[in-house]
């Protein structure tokens, strides 16, 4: 009989080591931007860079009930609320702006990898929405450079 309770418990120690390893390794896993990304993809269409302020405009084909459009810049750690206008005519269709010194102003963001999506949120559920480059330019990469302690 002692050896059948003996055998009980180690099993019943194998088993809570084992969901405790599992449970932990979870909590630790690093987050992923993809994980909150829907399978619908937007466009964008043009940017440019004039100074340190960044212009975009694309279109995206959805019609969600949601309807709260926001342009936003997301790593791990943050999320930024772009300044967007958004116009619904057979598609979705932002701007950042159309003046050439105005628009996201790149010195204000931390340093960073971010990725661009639209997000539509209400009270209960928010979406967020992937951009396809369809331009001829790559990724952006924006530095600034120091002198005098002024960028």
């Amino acid at each position: 009989m002692k050896k059948f309770f003996g055998l009980f418990i180690l099993i019943l120690l194998i088993l809570f080591g084992y969901l405790y390893i599992n449970n932990k390794s979870g909590i630790e896993e690093e987050f992923n931007i993809l994980s909150i990304i829907e399978e619908k993809k937007g466009n964008i269409n043009d940017y440019y860079i004039y100074g340190n302020h960044f212009n975009i405009s694309g279109s995206i084909d959805i019609y969600d009930e949601i309807n709260n459009y926001e342009l936003v810049l997301k790593n791990e750690d943050n999320e930024y609320k772009l300044d967007c206008e958004f116009k619904l005519d057979k598609q979705l269709i932002f701007n950042t702006s159309n003046l050439i010194n105005s628009g996201i102003n790149l010195d204000k963001l931390n340093k960073g990898k971010y990725y661009l999506l639209i997000k539509n949120s209400n009270e209960d559920v928010t979406k967020y929405y992937s951009l396809k480059n369809n331009t001829k330019y790559n990724n952006l990469e924006y530095y600034t450079i120091t002198n005098n302690n002024k960028n």
